[in-house]
């Protein structure tokens, strides 16, 4: 079971919304949504159930913000252990439970990594190296843990990129003897990158899909993308100048539109899929999935394209 060449030989299905989801099933929530690995591990389980009933490929672990960075804000910063092997833990096991029952359509786990308040680009060395080290921490988890491939994602700023990049190397190289004695595989990496508006294609930081891919040759990462965003048809353009500028996999999952002043996202599955049928009928991407405001109907509803 290798990601790398299940996702050459056709368009995989990622995962939707974790924190859309949470809502959904406990309305009102107003926690840590990566807490809920330990608190609420049951919801958890269910929301990546659906998710892979939706026929997705690839889910992703809740640890998002499970790194000593974001976590120091709600005094959790010594829980990071913790937290990782739960969330990689619930995600593999129910991934393993799908791919036993269908081993023609494997189920794969990528780990969510996610930015944190701190960005090297305006705050230079000292800041790149805490990120690089409260990353390693986390990915060493999620790696020990068993995940597929650590997912970069939401990306903001290109040298706190980098700072994840290379505490992925350190990371994978500190397990991958333990990885290999388990009879476990290659760890890939994974960069989605977060645009600022539908104008001028570059982030809140000003970096460019040109700097991304920069940085996905520097370590040879196996997909590059874009999530999150301002939602599905203003991303597709985009999407297509970066398939056309790379030689890598490219992956896309964008937001169901942008919410209203309530926080609710108006774009429905079905406006959602057909904005993205370009880019899967032109097989202009090999990743597709949904991010904040989607759910595992628009997932099931994407799945229906591929």
């Amino acid at each position: 079971m290798n990601l790398r060449k299940t996702a050459n030989e056709r368009i995989l299905l990622l995962d939707g919304a974790m924190g859309t989801m949470v809502q959904n099933l406990i309305p009102g929530h107003k926690g840590i949504t990566d807490l809920m690995n330990i608190e609420k591990p049951d919801v958890i389980r269910e929301i990546h159930r659906r998710y892979l009933e939706a026929g997705a490929d690839i889910i992703t672990t809740n640890t998002f913000s499970s790194q000593q960075i974001s976590m120091r804000e709600f005094g959790m910063q010594d829980r990071i252990r913790e937290l990782n092997l739960a969330g990689v833990g619930i995600a593999r096991k129910i991934a393993d439970e799908y791919t036993a029952r269908n081993s023609r359509k494997p189920r794969f786990v990528a780990g969510s990594v996610g930015p944190t308040t701190r960005m090297a680009t305006a705050e230079g060395r000292t800041a790149y190296l805490a990120l690089r080290d409260a990353y390693q921490e986390q990915m060493e988890v999620l790696i020990e843990g068993g995940v597929d491939a650590i997912l970069i994602e939401t990306i903001l700023d290109m040298e706190s990129a980098e700072a994840a990049c290379e505490a992925a190397r350190y990371a994978m190289e500190k397990v991958s003897k333990s990885r290999t004695e388990r009879g476990l595989g290659p760890v890939e990496l994974m960069l989605s990158m977060t645009l600022a508006n539908n104008s001028d294609g570059k982030t809140y930081s000003g970096h460019s899909m040109d700097d991304l891919i920069r940085l996905a040759d520097k370590y040879d990462v196996m997909s590059v993308g874009l999530n999150c965003s301002f939602g599905a048809e203003q991303m597709v353009p985009f999407v297509q100048e970066l398939a056309a500028k790379t030689s890598r996999l490219v992956s896309a999952y964008p937001n169901a539109g942008l919410p209203d002043a309530n926080g609710n996202y108006a774009q429905t599955p079905d406006l959602f899929t057909r904005a993205l049928l370009p880019l899967v009928r032109n097989r202009q991407l090999d990743i597709v999935g949904g991010c904040c405001g989607t759910t595992d109907e628009y997932i099931r509803c994407l799945g229906s394209l591929l």
